[in-house]
């Protein structure tokens, strides 16, 4: 199941998993019979409950930051961080999700010489991951 996904929260880029979507009903704004509302109109029409819309969010557990070090010494290619489980969680518009992700275990020894569970960000995977090793036999009966 694919649920790792980079996303922008505050302007910022950030990775986590997703813990699950939900639909929240969210009370608009504005208030029916506003006129300098130009879709006032629909309010008119549909009653009290166009006063409400559904918001489509994920709960998401944050990565950390990255190892800076490991950052820096892997030229800004190894994006090693932890997962924060509760603490990390937060409530996003799925609109702030801009990819799906691969998160890799990895167990570094760390700049600092410490060595502890993290995972890397892999971005783009390619089909190469997918490999399985079986080929596709070619079939020599083109010509009958």
């Amino acid at each position: 199941m694919s649920r790792n996904v980079k996303l922008e929260i505050n302007g910022m880029t950030g990775y986590g998993e997703v813990q699950y979507f939900t639909q929240l009903a969210i009370q608009n704004d504005v208030e029916p019979g506003d006129d300098k509302d130009p879709e006032d109109f629909v309010h008119r029409l549909q009653g009290p409950q166009a006063a409400w819309q559904f918001r489509t969010v994920a709960l998401v557990s944050l990565y950390s930051v990255p190892d800076k070090q490991l950052l820096e010494l892997s030229h800004q290619t190894v994006w090693s961080c932890t997962n924060q489980d509760e603490v990390g969680l937060c409530v996003v518009d799925v609109t702030n999700i801009q990819a799906v992700i691969t998160v890799i275990p990895h167990w570094p020894t760390l700049p600092s010489g410490a060595t502890e569970h993290q995972v890397f960000v892999v971005e783009k995977t390619g089909l190469n991951v997918s490999y399985t090793g079986v080929f596709a036999e070619e079939d020599d009966n083109d010509n009958e």
